[in-house]
C-alpha cells in the first residue's frame, strides 16, 4: 500500500494502472481535444474568435497526469528540476506585474502544466512500453487527423465530430481560413485542432515520428496519407518547415529511404508529392503578393509585430505581461482589425519579447540552446523547422497542442546526457556501413528519439 497526501492509500498495481491511463489520455488529448469556452468571461465572442479563455481537454489530461504522478514510486527516482520549465514558470510569474494579472496567471498556469506533464511524459518514456505508445498513439493520430481533413475539405464544412475538437466550419462562418482556386473561395482543413496551421505543425511532427520511428509494412501508406492532409492544411509555414527539414538532412535521405521503403520503387513518387506541396504553397498566394506586402496575412503579421515592438518599448525589461498582447494590441495600433483577428504577435519571438522582455526572451533563447546542443538528429531538424514556422505564427507558445509538439521536439532534440550514448547509435548511423539493416550494437529504440 502507498500513502497519497498522508490520508488516501493506493496499491501499487493500482499507481501504475493510473499512470498508464494517464499517459494514453494526455498523449491522445494532444489532437482529439474538446474545448469549453469559458463565456462568462468574454463577451461578444464567435467560434473563430480566439478565445483568451478556454478549457481544453489537454489541460486536464496534463492535471491528471502530474498528479498521478506525485504517487507514482517510478517518478518519485526522478529530478523534476529541468530548463524546460524555467520559460513557463516566468510567464506563470508574470502575472505579478501584468495589467491584466488574471489573464496572464491563467495563460502561464496552461503553459507550465503542459510542460509539466510533457516532463513526465518524456520520463516516463524510458520505458519501453511508454515509448512505444507514445509514437504509435501519435502516428495514428495523424493518419486519422489528415483523412478527417480529406473529408472536411471534400464536402467543405466539419464534419459533426465537435466531442473531439473539431471546430465549426462551413461557408456561414466568417474568419475561417480560406483559400482561392481558379476564382473558389475553398476552406482549409482543420481536422481536430484549433486552426489550419495548427493541424500543419502537428502533422510534421507526425511524418517525422512516422518516418524515424517503426519500419512498416504501412509505414509508406501512413506517410502518404499525412503529406495529403498537410497539403490540404495549405499551411505554407509547415510545408516550407517540411522543405527545411528534408534540405538539413538531404545527405542522408538516400541511406534513411533504404531501410525503410524500396527507394528506387517509391523515389519518383515522394518527389511528386513535394512538387505537388510546393505548388500549393505558390497557388495559395503568389511570392509577388508576399514580397509588396498586399498578401492579407502578410499585412496582418506586420501590424501584430509593430504593435508588440511598441509594447516592448513601454516595458523593456520584464514585458507587460504574459498573454496580454491581444488585450492591448488597439491601444497600440490603428488597423481596423476584425474580431477574429484580436490575436498574440505571430512570431514566438517578439512574443516573449513584448510579453516577458528581454528576460524572457533570453530565457526562450537559452531552451532553444539547450534543444540545439546535442549531437544532430531529425529531430533537431524539426525544431529548427519549428523555430521556422515560430518566426510566422504564435501557436507554440500560446495553445496546449502547440505547446506540446514544441516542446516534445525540443526535449527528442536534446535528450537526457544519461541517455545520450545510446541515442548517438541511432539510424543515421547506418551512413556508415549501408551493408547493415538494423541500428549497431548499443543502440536501443528504448532510448529517446536522436535519429
Amino acid at each position: 500500500m502507498r500513502k497519497f497526501f498522508g490520508f488516501i492509500h493506493l496499491e501499487e498495481k493500482t499507481v501504475q494502472k493510473l499512470t498508464k491511463i494517464a499517459f494514453v489520455v494526455f498523449v491522445l488529448s494532444v489532437a482529439f481535444s474538446f474545448v469549453h469556452d469559458l463565456n462568462f468571461l468574454e463577451k461578444n465572442k464567435s467560434f473563430t474568435s480566439f478565445s483568451f479563455y478556454n478549457i481544453y481537454l489537454i489541460d486536464l489530461a496534463a492535471i491528471f497526469l502530474i498528479a498521478v504522478a506525485l504517487i507514482n514510486p517510478y517518478w518519485h527516482k526522478k529530478s523534476i528540476l529541468t530548463p524546460w520549465l524555467i520559460f513557463p514558470a516566468f510567464a506563470f510569474l508574470s502575472f505579478l506585474w501584468s495589467g491584466a494579472p488574471f489573464l496572464s496567471a491563467f495563460w502561464g498556469l496552461r503553459l507550465l502544466l503542459v510542460v509539466s506533464a510533457l516532463v513526465v511524459a518524456v520520463g516516463l518514456m524510458e520505458k519501453e512500453k511508454y515509448y512505444n505508445w507514445f509514437f504509435n498513439i501519435l502516428i495514428a493520430m495523424g493518419v486519422v487527423e489528415s483523412l478527417i481533413a480529406v473529408g472536411q475539405f471534400i464536402f467543405q464544412k466539419s464534419l459533426g465530430l465537435y466531442l473531439l475538437g473539431e471546430s465549426h466550419l462551413g461557408e456561414a462562418v466568417l474568419g475561417l481560413p480560406r483559400m482561392n482556386i481558379l476564382g473558389h473561395s475553398l476552406l482549409r482543413a482543420y481536422g481536430t485542432l484549433p486552426h489550419s496551421n495548427i493541424l500543419g505543425g502537428f502533422l510534421l511532427f507526425t511524418i517525422v515520428a512516422t518516418f524515424w520511428y517503426k519500419p512498416a509494412k504501412y509505414q509508406g501508406l501512413y506517410l502518404t496519407i499525412q503529406l495529403i492532409g498537410l497539403g490540404l492544411t495549405f499551411s505554407r509555414s509547415a510545408i516550407l518547415g517540411l522543405f527545411l527539414i528534408l534540405l538539413l538532412n538531404w545527405k542522408r535521405l538516400p541511406v534513411f529511404f533504404a531501410q525503410r521503403f524500396n527507394w528506387r520503387e517509391k523515389k519518383n513518387f515522394f518527389a511528386l508529392m513535394l512538387v505537388v506541396l510546393l505548388a500549393i504553397i505558390l497557388v495559395r498566394s503568389p511570392v509577388q503578393n508576399i514580397l509588396s506586402g498586399r498578401d492579407p496575412s502578410t499585412r496582418l503579421r506586420v501590424e501584430y509585430a509593430r504593435a508588440a515592438f511598441g509594447r516592448f518599448l513601454d516595458s523593456p525589461i520584464i514585458g507587460r505581461g504574459w498573454g496580454t498582447g491581444p488585450v492591448e494590441l488597439p491601444a497600440y495600433s490603428n488597423y481596423p482589425f476584425y474580431s477574429w483577428e484580436i490575436q498574440p504577435v505571430h512570431n514566438i519571438f517578439l512574443l516573449a519579447l513584448s510579453d516577458l522582455g528581454i528576460i524572457g526572451l533570453i530565457i526562450l533563447l537559452y531552451l532553444v540552446y539547450q534543444a540545439l546542443k546535442g549531437p544532430r538528429s531529425i529531430w533537431h531538424s524539426l525544431f529548427i523547422a519549428y523555430l521556422f514556422i515560430g518566426l510566422f505564427d504564435h501557436y507554440f507558445l500560446t495553445l496546449p497542442q502547440g505547446i506540446f509538439i514544441f516542446f516534445a521536439a525540443a526535449m527528442f532534440a536534446r535528450p537526457a546526457e544519461a541517455r545520450q550514448r545510446r541515442a548517438m547509435a541511432g539510424v543515421f548511423a547506418l551512413e556508415k556501413n549501408r551493408e547493415k539493416t538494423r541500428p549497431r550494437v548499443g543502440s536501443s529504440r528504448t532510448s529517446l528519439p536522436s535519429g
